[in-house]
């Protein structure tokens, strides 16, 4: 067993024994890497010799391709395994690079071209070829790739005969299962997407409780951040499922796992053969694309993105704050209510506070945070030196209308923020000239956007190198004081972290408009470091999220939600005269 890092269990006992024994060949599978940069592939062939390694096709495809090679032979940490994240970003397609090598055989799986099912038959037919791994049987043993992965997110599909089950493991420890179908309404431990515990007790379930297909492929997406140790090895953050997808619904987001599943090794490692679990009954794989998670990457603040990276990373957590020393808008809680919306409907975690110290304490693994109409002085010295970090460090930020009324004396957020508020003409239309469309927050606007809104004056213009997005059309309303440009979104680049603002959202109606929920949503994922342009909030959903209540309390009036809670109720506080006087903060 020393001899391969590929192997088939057939028992849990076993399959715990075999994933302890794969880090000393890793070692040494990095030296003769080396060596094989020097005196050749053939190298490879000679050692690997009656090996899981002798492989051709493998030794051919996966070792001369340096995509894969720097994927999975990062260099070991502290814990003594390979590095806790991949380095590479590109994809790769495990079953044709032959990934799991020829150990399919030896472990009782197969290939295939196809497997396929005539109705109501419970056993499938074989179509002879390559590209489909299957388990006719059903009990076979463990399939592994060779080489460890880190931080992974798998997309493919699985097929299942009648009764069967799926389960991925990855870093062979972490089992994600697909049943089918589901008990029942309400999703429960052991229905598709289960995150499988140490204990059934431990069990994670789903989401949503959605059916898998039998007889037919189901296409899934799953993302797994590997555990995080520190330089004396010990464990100092869980694995986490990022997100977990079942033919286009989300299952899991966000999820810490505490402990490998039942049966796979209890030492937990930073990177580790991927697992695809036999003896569930019969099931087959293909399209199996791996693709190494990566940091977010941070565009210039002065670039205009022209060709979007065809990969980001997912938008998993947002925490909305929205304390006010000053003046109180009356939309904030409505505006609250459609971000924890966005989250349940697409995927996110979403949580609201207006306590500072749960702010700060909630930062550690937030990709966004949204300042919504916050007002005046709101974090303390401390609080600030922690946001300050956290920004630095590659946390998002949404601005969102009263944003820039905040935190006067705090010179590094005015930075941030890019312009100060200054004051307001009466509530009115006007029309948003969009002069970036080239960004996820402005891709799905019109060029010339007419609303109704509180349009601020800011006390200066952006500095130079901040990104403008839209500004105002001066001649369609009354009361500008900044002349022709006038700003009214824009964003930057904070060392490895970046701030959006977005001066629309005084209004209660705001949040009730199609266009601008896209606009915040776009917003969010730019923060979260994603610059795709096709990644706007469906139409029908923002339709769906936009309210027809006339009341005033800035209460949503939108389909039941499960949605996380704020931690507080915001009270709103009602000014009669502002939408209808002049307003300037002294």
């Amino acid at each position: 067993m020393g001899s391969t890092q590929v192997h088939a269990s057939t028992t849990a006992s076993s399959r715990a024994v075999l994933s302890e024994t794969t880090s000393p060949l890793r070692h040494l599978l990095g030296v003769l890497l080396c060596c094989c940069c020097c005196v050749g592939t053939a190298f490879v062939s000679t050692v690997f010799v009656g090996t899981a390694f002798a492989s051709t096709a493998f030794a051919s495809t996966a070792f001369a391709s340096t995509a894969f090679v720097s994927t999975v032979f990062a260099a070991p940490d502290a814990s003594g395994e390979a590095g806790g994240g991949a380095v590479a970003s590109e994809t790769i397609d495990l079953i044709a690079s032959d990934a799991f090598g020829d150990v399919a055989q030896r472990a009782g799986w197969i290939r295939a071209s196809d497997w396929v099912f005539a109705p109501s038959e419970d056993v499938g037919k074989v179509i002879p070829g390559s590209g489909v791994l299957l388990d006719r049987e059903g009990n076979s043993g463990d399939l592994y790739t060779i080489a460890p992965l880190g931080d992974l997110e798998l997309s493919g599909e699985f097929q299942l005969a009648p009764g069967s089950s799926a389960t991925i493991g990855f870093l062979g420890r972490y089992d994600i299962r697909f049943t089918a179908p589901v008990g029942g309404e309400e999703a429960v431990a052991g229905d598709p997407g289960t995150i499988v515990g140490a204990t059934p007790d431990q069990d994670i379930a789903p989401r949503l409780a959605v059916d898998c297909h039998e007889r037919i492929w189901n296409r899934f997406s799953i993302s797994v951040r590997a555990p995080r140790f520190d330089a004396r090895g010990v464990r100092v953050e869980a694995a986490r499922c990022i997100r977990v997808v079942l033919n286009g619904v989300v299952l899991q987001v966000a999820i810490d796992i505490d402990a490998p599943s039942a049966g796979a090794s209890t030492h937990e490692v930073a990177s580790a053969p991927l697992a695809l679990r036999g003896g569930g009954g019969p099931v087959a794989y293909r399209q199996l694309l791996a693709r190494p998670l990566t940091n977010r990457s941070v565009t210039p603040s002065n670039a205009t993105q022209t060709s979007p990276p065809q990969s980001a990373p997912p938008l998993t957590r947002v925490v909305v704050f929205s304390r006010t020393a000053g003046f109180r808008h009356e939309s904030i809680g409505v505006g609250i209510e459609v971000i924890l919306q966005l989250g349940k409907r697409l995927g996110f975690a979403a949580v609201a506070t207006e306590d500072p110290a749960q702010l700060v304490t909630w930062l550690d693994g937030t990709d966004v945070v949204v300042f919504m109409n916050t007002t005046g002085d709101i974090l303390d010295d401390s609080q600030q030196s922690v946001f300050e970090s956290y920004l630095r460090h590659g946390g998002g930020f949404l601005g969102v209308h009263a944003a820039s009324d905040t935190e006067y004396d705090w010179p590094w957020y005015g930075e941030v923020m890019g312009a100060y508020f200054a004051g307001h003409p009466r509530v009115q239309e006007a029309v948003v000239e969009v002069v970036d469309q080239a960004h996820p927050a402005t891709a799905m606007l019109p060029k010339s956007w007419r609303r109704r809104d509180e349009w601020y004056n800011y006390r200066s213009h952006p500095k130079a190198g901040i990104r403008i997005l839209a500004t105002l059309d001066t001649n369609s309303y009354e009361g500008s004081t900044m002349g022709e440009g006038h700003p009214i979104c824009w964003c930057q680049s904070v060392e490895k972290g970046r701030a959006i603002y977005t001066g629309g959202g005084h209004t209660i109606e705001s949040f009730r408009e199609p266009l601008f929920i896209a606009h915040l949503y776009g917003a969010l994922r730019w923060a979260a470091g994603d610059d795709r342009l096709d990644s706007a909030i469906p139409k029908e959903l923002s339709e769906e999220l936009s309210p027809t209540s006339n009341d005033r309390n800035g209460e949503l009036k939108s389909p039941p939600t499960d949605a996380p809670p704020s931690d507080t109720e915001p009270s709103e506080s009602k000014d009669s005269n502002h939408d209808e006087s002049e307003h300037r903060h002294d």
